[in-house]
């Protein structure tokens, strides 16, 4: 999954609009490298949209107004897709050194086959009720996944 798709996941589970994760990630003034600025509105409605690649400057910022860690902003909740590996390998190169890159690349398609293994087995618990409500879940993730 690519990252702006998890923000939009992680905003409306927090019943945030894109306006106000806008106003509140710019309230935190982030400076963009390149220009020296704090990316307007319209900017960050356009990394929301999948429009323009999110800048690696602006994750731990995102990260802060989400409340969540940056490791799980880029493993996109355990859907991490090759486009999103590859910002997350950048992302490392830019604050880790050599060795974290290598483990954590290495961990990336692991982790998923660990997490899918749990959830297979832990279906068997739970009330079918429950079963269905995440039937619809999942069709839902898969329509909007094939959308894009």
């Amino acid at each position: 999954m690519e990252i702006y798709l998890y923000i939009n996941e992680l905003l409306k589970a927090k019943n945030m609009s894109k306006k106000s994760f806008a106003k509140e990630l710019i309230k935190l003034k982030p400076k963009l490298k390149r220009t020296n600025a704090t990316p307007s509105e319209t900017t960050i409605y356009s990394y929301l949209n999948g429009n323009r690649e999110i800048n690696i400057e602006l994750l731990s910022y995102i990260c802060n107004v989400l409340n969540i860690s940056e490791q799980e902003l880029l493993m996109g909740g355990g859907k991490c897709d090759q486009r999103t590996q590859k910002q997350l390998i950048k992302y490392l190169q830019f604050h880790s050194n050599e060795s974290e890159l290598l483990e954590l690349n290495s961990k990336i398609n692991k982790k998923e086959n660990i997490l899918e293994t749990e959830i297979i087995k832990l279906l068997s618990y739970a009330p079918s009720d429950i079963l269905s409500k995440i039937k619809v879940k999942l069709e839902t993730y898969k329509t909007m996944s094939e959308e894009f």
